[in-house]
This record gives C-alpha cells, sequence and structure tokens, in this order.
C-alpha cells in the first residue's frame, strides 16, 4: 500500500508541475538595444492587451523574464503577435510616445469602432510601423483613427470586401507601404475602382497579392505618383482581360516593380500575351516584371519590343512558351540582367487540378494577328536581329558555331531548370558574351558535345540531374572564368574515365569548386585537374570510386 502511495504522490507532484513549467515559458521576452526596450509577447495565449502603462507594475503586468525595472517611455518595439486578443483595450497605448513597431497580427481584433476608436493612436507620435494583418474578415477601415498615427510609414492591414481607404488617409503624407495581402491575412476586395486608392498618393510599395481580386477599374493605380512597386499576384480570376486595365496609368506614376504572377486559374488552354496588355509600361522605368504562372504560350510580335529599356530582370517562370517571331525580340532588352525562364511546360499536379475552385474572367480580347511564321518569304527579317557573321570580327577569330543566338548585350543570370529541354548540347554560340551564370538543372540534355561559345566569361554552371552519359573534352573549352561547376546526378562515369590526358576539364583554371556526386564514377585519371590550381572544393560522394 505504502509503494502505491509513493507512486501517487510522485505522479501529483509532477502534474503539479506542468502549469509552473509553462508559466516559466510563457513570459514575454525583453531585451535593451541601443535605440531603446525591445519586448516580444508573442505566442503566449494572451487574451487581453497587457497593462504596459502602469509604471509602477508595468514589468510585474508584462510577465516578463527580468526583474528589472521597464520604463514604458523607452519601448521602442511591442510584438503582440500570434494571440487571441479580441479588444484594443481603453487607452491600452497612451504611455508608448516613442513606441516605433506596434505588431498585433495573427489576433482576433475586428475592424470596427469599437477596437478603433478616436483617440487609440494618438499617443502614438514615434510609430511607423503597424501590422494588424489576420484580425478581421469583416469590418471597416476607419480614416478618422488611423490618421492620428502622422508618422506611420508601412501599414499591414486586412482588407474586408468593399474597404475603402478614406479621405484623411491623405494626409499620411509618411505612408509609404500598404500591405493588404491574402498571403498573410485576410483580403477580399473584389473588385478596385478609382475609388479605392485615390487617397494614398503617398505610397510606394502595394502589396494585393491574393486579393481576391476579378475586377480592375482601368487607371484605377495612375493617380498614385509615386508608386514604386505593385503585386496583383495569384489573385487567379484575374485573367489578363484586366490586365490592360492594370497597366493603363502606370504610366503616371514611378513604377519600378510589377509583380503579375499567377494571375489566371491553373488549369485552362493556353494563353496569348498581346500588345496593348503592357503597352502602358513603354512609358515607364520599370525594372522588374514578373508573369510567371499565366499558362502563357505565346506573345504578339512587338510586346518584348515596346518595353521599356530600363528593365533589369524578368520572369516568365511556370508557363508553356512556345518558339514565335517573338523569340527574336529578347535581345532588344538592352539593360535585362537577370531571367528566368524556368519550369516551362511543367503542368500543376494532378491533386491542385482536381482542388482548384477557380472562375477566371473570359478573354474576349484577341491580338491583332495570328500566329507569325518563324520565316516567311514576303516579310524580311530584321537584319538587326540576324546579322552577317562574316562581317562579325569577334566570331571570325574562333571556330565558326553551327548558330549563334543573340541575347540581350548585359544579360549575366540565366534560371531555364526543369523546363523538359531535350536533346544534345552541340555546337553553338551566345552574342555578346555577357553570362555570368547559367542554371538548367533537372532538364534531359543528355549529351554535351560543343564546343560553345558567348561562355567566356561564365562563372557559375548547373547541369545537374540532366541524365547525361557523354561530355566531349571540347564542351567546357571556352569556360575560363568558370569557378563554380555543378553537374552531379548525371552519368558521366564512364565518359570521364576514358580521359586519361585530363583535356575535359583543361582549360578550367579559375575553377574553385567542382560537385561529381551521384555520376557512377569507377576511375578518375590523376591529370584531371591538373590545370584547376585554384580548386577547393571536389565533391565526389556517392560514386564508385575505391
Amino acid at each position: 500500500m505504502g509503494k502505491y502511495l509513493s507512486l501517487g504522490l510522485l505522479l501529483l507532484s509532477i502534474v503539479s508541475m506542468i502549469p509552473e513549467a509553462r508559466n516559466k515559458e510563457s513570459k514575454c521576452k525583453i531585451r535593451t538595444e541601443k535605440e531603446g526596450i525591445i519586448i516580444d509577447c508573442s505566442r503566449l495565449q494572451l487574451e487581453n492587451i497587457p497593462n504596459i502603462c502602469d509604471h509602477e507594475n508595468t514589468t510585474s503586468n508584462l510577465n516578463v523574464t527580468t526583474s528589472e525595472t521597464v520604463s514604458p517611455e523607452k519601448i521602442v518595439k511591442l510584438d503582440l503577435s500570434h494571440n487571441v486578443i479580441r479588444s484594443t483595450g481603453n487607452n491600452s497605448f497612451y504611455c508608448l510616445v516613442n513606441l516605433q513597431e506596434l505588431n498585433l497580427e495573427g489576433n482576433k481584433i475586428e475592424l470596427n469602432l469599437d477596437n478603433y476608436y478616436p483617440g487609440l493612436f494618438l499617443p502614438l507620435v514615434s510609430l511607423v510601423c503597424l501590422n494588424l494583418k489576420n484580425n478581421s474578415q469583416n469590418g471597416t477601415v476607419n480614416d478618422t483613427v488611423f490618421v492620428e498615427l502622422i508618422n506611420l510609414q508601412n501599414l499591414q492591414i486586412d482588407a474586408p470586401k468593399g474597404i475603402v481607404f478614406g479621405k484623411r488617409f491623405s494626409n499620411l503624407k509618411s505612408l509609404e507601404t500598404l500591405n493588404v495581402s491574402g498571403k498573410t491575412g485576410h483580403c477580399d476586395l473584389n473588385q478596385i475602382g478609382h475609388e479605392t486608392f485615390e487617397n494614398l498618393q503617398h505610397i510606394r510599395v502595394l502589396d494585393l497579392s491574393a486579393c481576391n481580386i476579378k475586377y480592375v477599374e482601368s487607371g484605377s493605380f495612375g493617380m498614385m505618383d509615386n508608386l514604386t512597386f505593385l503585386s496583383l499576384s495569384f489573385n487567379k480570376e484575374l485573367g489578363f482581360q484586366s490586365l490592360q486595365n492594370v497597366t493603363n496609368g502606370l504610366q503616371d506614376t514611378n513604377i519600378k516593380f510589377l509583380h503579375l504572377e499567377n494571375i489566371r486559374c491553373l488549369v485552362g488552354p493556353g494563353t496569348e500575351l498581346c500588345v496593348p496588355h503592357l503597352a502602358p509600361l513603354a512609358n515607364t522605368s520599370l525594372k522588374e516584371l514578373n508573369l510567371a504562372g499565366n499558362r502563357l504560350n505565346w506573345m504578339e510580335k512587338s510586346v518584348l519590343s515596346n518595353l521599356p529599356k530600363s528593365l533589369e530582370r524578368m520572369s516568365l517562370a511556370h508557363n508553356r512558351l512556345s518558339l514565335g517571331w517573338y523569340s527574336f525580340e529578347y535581345r532588344l532588352l538592352k539593360n535585362l540582367t537577370v531571367f528566368n525562364i524556368s519550369f516551362q511546360l511543367n503542368p500543376p499536379s494532378i491533386v491542385d487540378k482536381l482542388t482548384e475552385s477557380c472562375n477566371e474572367n473570359p478573354d474576349f480580347y484577341r491580338c491583332s494577328a495570328a500566329y507569325f511564321p518563324m520565316l516567311n518569304a514576303s516579310e524580311q527579317l530584321d537584319q538587326s536581329l540576324l546579322q552577317d557573321k562574316r562581317n562579325d570580327k569577334t566570331i571570325k577569330k574562333r571556330p565558326k558555331p553551327t548558330i549563334t543566338f543573340y541575347i540581350p548585350p548585359k544579360l549575366e543570370t540565366v534560371y531555364w531548370t526543369s523546363s523538359r529541354l531535350f536533346g544534345t548540347l552541340g555546337s553553338f554560340g551566345f552574342y555578346p558574351s555577357s553570362l555570368k551564370r547559367i542554371y538548367m538543372q533537372n532538364n534531359i540534355w543528355f549529351n554535351w558535345i560543343g564546343p560553345v561559345h558567348g561562355f567566356e566569361n561564365v562563372t557559375d554552371i548547373d547541369l545537374s540531374r540532366n541524365f547525361c552519359d557523354n561530355i566531349s573534352t571540347e564542351f567546357l573549352s571556352n569556360f575560363i572564368s568558370l569557378k563554380t561547376l555543378n553537374i552531379s546526378e548525371n552519368f558521366l562515369g564512364r565518359s570521364l574515365s576514358l580521359d586519361y590526358l585530363g583535356k575535359t576539364f583543361r582549360n578550367l583554371k579559375s575553377l574553385e569548386t567542382i560537385d561529381l556526386s551521384f555520376n557512377v564514377i569507377e576511375f578518375l585519371h590523376r591529370n584531371m585537374f591538373l590545370n584547376s590550381s585554384k580548386l577547393q572544393r571536389l565533391a565526389v560522394d556517392n560514386n564508385k570510386l575505391f
């Protein structure tokens, strides 16, 4: 009996310790930085905002992990995110005159007058960042209350259906960033009209991604003179029907970054991009354009040539692009440095297809002409696109490749992964020789012959997972600047074992890292890296070397 009693008392003592251990972990964290005190009360299951402004009991009210006295006037950052707070309380922030960042994300604070009442934010004269995301699926944004945040720069907030940012928002001269993205909160804008953002003239960054937007009135963003970044990505029902309405008016802004990724449903026929869709962008200073994931199959002639010459980065990933006349126009993007064309012809998974609930706007607009043939006897090819190689002194000095691809003159980085590229990499070249980084892994380039030209400045190349079983000793002969080479997960063992003189890598004098893992390699000759004196890392794991 005594034995069982002792066991019971032991279990009781362990159980009684659990709340104490939980309470010990459920304390706010506090740290002092150069700018002031930072308090983290996130993920503590708090139901109310702590009484921070009780000067005598601030430390105990916060239940912080320190016995030091916390002066409310010195608090610069307060994180109350991911709790179960339902109310902003009464004068919860009246002492936080130096607070710069307030995070209330992931609570249950509805957008109504009970929570956002006049005077709530008046004391927060130093606040620059306010995060209220993932709190409310309904309600309105009371401009009378938010205008009290006179120095606010960054507002992250939910956007229920029919929301309008009222006239008093125009008084927030410092407000530069507005994030209502449905990816991190609740957003159900559905429609965007001129009145939606007309009072946000000072906004520079506007994130409207995943907001269930189905219609945009033409010129809705044109009054936002300072707009630099605009994202409408993941509004899958928007379609290209509203694309011209979106871009119309952007020529009157300061737009630099435009993200239009996945504005179509996953499932459907291939789509066309026509000149009028992006025509207003010609008179902008756009630097980045993202059109990934739109089932894009073809572009009308002059779509690319009409893009602004300022464009530096472009993504056409996750599409279905086929060869067309527009393919000759890439080289006209004079300042393009990064181009992403990965994941072509990669359909969504069967689960995504079957579970997607999407009804995109039908495209009533059609391009002005049908497909342009690659060669047409009645039409002269632009001589700037197909230059006479006999007059090209640069090409004269080296063996003439079978074909030369003319690329943007400043293009440095190309992503062309997982695109079902199939066949032999024979003799070809790129002009001009501006490329530095090439990522073409996970394709089916099974035979690397070369020689290839225009790769003299390439420093990084990834050709891993390409099912290649043969690499000629000439393929890499012009990669004289190469520093990182990844050709792992191929079948190059036999081909490399036959290179007794080490010709394959003979010109890679700048090579620092090479990955040959998973290549069924049984033998490598001692001369294989004879000229690679800068080699620092050689990966040959998961082969058959002894």
